[in-house]
């Protein structure tokens, strides 16, 4: 079961305003649809809308007790289908539903948990007009003022008013500040701070800075916030704010989460981040349509504060999270500082704010600590030896203590660069983020070579990996002594071959047992030499032959001596055979020791 059950839809006639408009319905029902992915429900599982619908007047107009069968050839892309009479909405008009679902678990009475309400209204409000936002104060949380509230590097508390519709230069904004004392007695006089508008803050938040002295002398009292709009033509009439009313005592400790920046948690680099940065926010607790979000990247006085103001809509609502944006830029200008996010909501009678994440943007990170390759015997800085015997089953790659990783950092180890011979790139199994491995597929290719290993760590929202300083690992050659020698099978042979033998089997067949590094594709020639004479019985001069998927299985290679060849050597001459494998893609070859063989009769 889905919990909590997403709320229904209503596709076809809820508008962007949250409305459902009865002129643009008509006579028809109101089709509404239900999610139910996942669930399994067999046919004819009940379904039960839950429809609470409130009048313009305040009467109630419920529907809670119907029931809907299950069935699904009625299903759609937007989910199964409920309707609702006309005349359930008409009498609506003007006012609001919350409307949810459950259904039938078993074949009794028992229900799944509620789903998620949505809430709308019903008929187009002609004559409604958004009030102008109250104001907010950035230190405030749950319409309370702490005076001590401040950080300590902090003096004052600052009051903010979000742009208005159509600001324009010389309009006048007055923001009013009246407090009242514990015993209700008002603080004289009331406070008023007045700001011209000018081009720079057309779009802007506005900022007040309230002396901390203005709040304690109203402890436990309570201080009323307006402003009000005076425009420029002096023509127009005063516009005027609702009030909102803060309370001087501590808030409740449960501030709002901080932001998350992934993969940041003390500083930031700009440098990774040349596109921007993108920041999610998830949606605070009962967020309503309306609602104003003031999002706050304030720097010391030597840095450049960054204040971003959104109304939210009905899609942030839905949605489930909110988005701003920060360009390289304006992170680059706060190098070498400490800047302090945080992000408050209000609305007439309710506000939050988060708690801060304060990050130190003058630290570069980089990564300076070689990998660590405990099995490589060291011979310098950033340099070692393994021999490719000790590295037939892989080699370890740790990232050193020293290096601070994070939660959500993702790691990786890589063997050369892209596009270059021995190139290999890998994650971490997940057990550990600093323990890495380069497997044999890997080594097999640079054995007999050296071999630059980084390790790289992914920052969650980051575009390029952080990469180490390269580690040189010498690898030493697969010598032939490290592989058994091809062997004479058919007919087994181990010193003389006898052409008589060679007659009746139909020729000499040759084996070579895997050897180390052995895999599927590895390149391979088999070459017999009489005398003068050279002899390709796998593979050509200028290539081997592929290790196939049924050879590799089988742990070995056959090649094969035309018996007329053996029948035309001379008894007691000698007949070399070996291997030349590669464990590179056919760049170079290594030479078995060869089979040396007498012809005999």
């Amino acid at each position: 079961m889905r919990n909590p059950l997403p709320m229904p839809a209503i596709p076809r006639w809820l508008g962007a305003d949250n409305t459902v408009d009865l002129d643009a319905l008509g006579s028809s029902s109101l089709e509404t649809f239900v999610d139910v992915e996942g669930l399994n429900l067999a046919e004819g599982t009940l379904i039960y809308p839950n429809w609470r619908g409130c009048g313009a007047l305040g009467e109630g107009y419920d529907d809670v007790d119907s029931q809907v069968a299950y069935d699904s050839r009625q299903l759609t892309p937007d989910g199964f289908p409920i309707t609702f009479a006309n005349a359930e909405l008409k009498r609506l008009d003007q006012g609001t539903v919350f409307y949810s679902f459950s259904y039938q678990i078993g074949t009794g009475n028992s229900r799944s948990e509620e789903s998620l309400r949505r809430f709308f209204y019903v008929g187009k409000r002609a004559a409604w007009v958004p009030l102008l936002p109250v104001v907010q104060v950035r230190e405030a949380h749950n319409l309370h003022l702490d005076p001590d509230g401040l950080p300590e590097d902090v003096s004052e508390f600052t009051a903010v008013i979000v742009p208005y519709e159509n600001m324009r230069p010389g309009d006048v904004v007055e923001f009013i500040w009246a407090g009242y004392r514990e015993n209700g007695d008002a603080v004289v006089p009331v406070s008023a701070y007045k700001t011209v508008i000018e081009n720079k803050h057309i779009g802007q938040v506005l900022e007040f800075p309230v002396p901390r002295a203005k709040v304690l002398i109203m402890l436990k009292g309570r201080v009323e916030l307006s402003y009000t709009v005076t425009y420029a033509d002096g023509a127009r009439p005063v516009t005027v704010s609702p009030m909102q009313t803060l309370y001087i005592s501590p808030p409740s400790p449960d501030k709002l989460p901080a932001i998350v920046i992934p993969g940041v948690d003390d500083y930031l680099d700009p440098g990774q981040y040349l596109n921007g940065l993108q920041l999610t926010i998830s949606n605070y607790p009962r967020m309503l349509p309306g609602d104003s979000i003031v999002v706050s990247a304030i720097a010391p006085r030597l840095g450049v504060s960054k204040i971003i103001a959104l109304t939210v809509d009905q899609t942030i609502v839905d949605r489930g999270f909110f988005n701003v944006f920060y360009e390289y830029e304006w992170l680059n200008s706060n190098s070498n500082l400490a800047v302090r996010f945080s992000y408050q909501f209000s609305r007439l009678n309710a506000n939050g704010s988060s708690e801060p994440l304060e990050v130190n943007i003058s630290k570069a990170r980089k990564l300076e600590e070689y990998p660590y390759v405990p099995e490589a015997t060291p011979e310098a800085p950033g340099i070692g030896k393994i021999t490719a015997k000790r590295a037939v089953r892989g080699v370890a790659v740790s990232i050193p203590d020293s290096v601070e990783l994070f939660g959500s950092d993702k790691t990786q180890v890589r063997c050369n660069e892209d596009g270059q011979l021995g190139f290999y790139l890998g994650a971490s199994d997940g057990t550990s983020q600093r323990e890495l491995n380069i497997p044999m597929c890997a080594v097999a290719p640079n054995a007999g070579k050296s071999v630059a290993v980084y390790y790289q760590v992914i920052v969650d929202g980051v575009d390029e990996p952080l990469v180490s300083p390269a580690y040189t690992l010498e690898i030493s050659p697969l010598l032939p002594t490290d592989i058994t020698p091809v062997q004479c099978t058919k007919p087994e042979s181990s010193g003389n071959l006898s052409k008589s033998e060679v007659q009746s089997a139909g020729g000499a067949e040759f084996t070579q047992s895997k050897w180390p590094y052995f895999l599927q594709g590895q390149r391979v020639k088999v070459i017999a030499i009489a005398g003068a004479q050279t002899h390709f019985l796998r593979g050509t001069e200028a290539d081997g032959e592929p290790v196939s998927e049924s050879e590799y299985d089988a742990g070995y290679i056959k090649a094969n001596l035309a018996n007329e060849i053996v029948q035309a050597l001379a008894v007691s001459s000698k007949l070399s055979v070996r291997a030349y494998i590669s464990l590179d893609g056919g760049v170079s070859y290594i030479a078995t020791v060869p089979a040396e063989l007498t012809i005999v009769t």
